[in-house]
């Protein structure tokens, strides 16, 4: 940590909850997912379904889909008194699945590689449905990715002040607390870093379901959610 007094515009928030005096609706992206029909056929046959573990994720062998900087990276908290500075990951802890918002010929191309694809409908009931399966879920997070030409996040922190900071998680013997480290991290990165990915990969336009469990996952896991079915539709194009 190091003092500061440069001042840095307040940065919005991932998230804001509002109250309006009229109706308002939100439509919610269709995900499509992009698999060999063999896959396909399987998911809407008996619910069978894949998910892979968001450090196997960063590893795909398919090009198109690997990133290895994925969940990783360098987060500033900048405030009026205080820089911040984290270099670290997330989702060791998550199972992942990972579609696109336009089934267009453009983005097809991007994965030619399949021909079959599963339109999710209604994201939000299926990734529900699914979290049932996942063992010891704990939480769940979904978006669009976030495309930057430089995957550093920047937060605003406002006028902490880094001795302050330290100050509050010290124990009686002078040791600081390792709670200081968690709450750093969500100051400087938080959601957020589950989702931003390098521009070089805007064509995908990725949307991204998470499962996040309370025990270490595996590489990947094979799941039944038949439940999950009546959710989606099994598509060829629909541009």
């Amino acid at each position: 940590m190091a003092d500061s007094t440069t001042t840095h515009p307040k940065a919005s928030p991932p998230a804001i909850n509002l109250t309006f005096g009229r109706p308002w609706s939100i439509l919610r992206p269709r995900v499509y997912r992009y698999l060999e029909s063999k896959y396909v056929e399987g998911f809407f046959s008996n619910g069978s379904l894949r998910l892979s573990s968001f450090a196997r994720f960063a590893e795909h062998p398919d090009e198109q889909r690997k990133d290895a900087a994925e969940g990783k990276g360098v987060r500033f908290g900048l405030g009026s008194q205080a820089t911040i500075a984290l270099v670290g990951g997330k989702g060791h802890d998550c199972y992942v699945l990972c579609g696109t918002v336009h089934n267009t010929e453009n983005v097809r191309r991007q994965f030619k590689q399949y021909d079959a694809c599963i339109a999710i409908d209604n994201v939000t009931a299926f990734a529900n449905a699914v979290s049932l399966r996942i063992p010891f879920f704990r939480q769940g997070l979904e978006g669009l990715v976030i495309y930057q030409d430089n995957t550093t996040i920047n937060k605003n922190i406002g006028n902490v002040k880094s001795e302050e900071l330290i100050e509050k998680y010290k124990n009686p013997d002078g040791t600081v607390k390792m709670d200081l480290i968690h709450d750093i991290a969500n100051m400087t990165g938080g959601i957020e870093e589950f989702f931003v990915k390098h521009s070089r990969y805007a064509q995908q336009c990725e949307y991204r379901i998470l499962w996040a469990s309370s025990q270490s996952v595996e590489s990947f896991i094979d799941i039944k959610v038949p439940e999950a079915i009546q959710f989606c539709r099994h598509v060829t194009t629909e541009s």
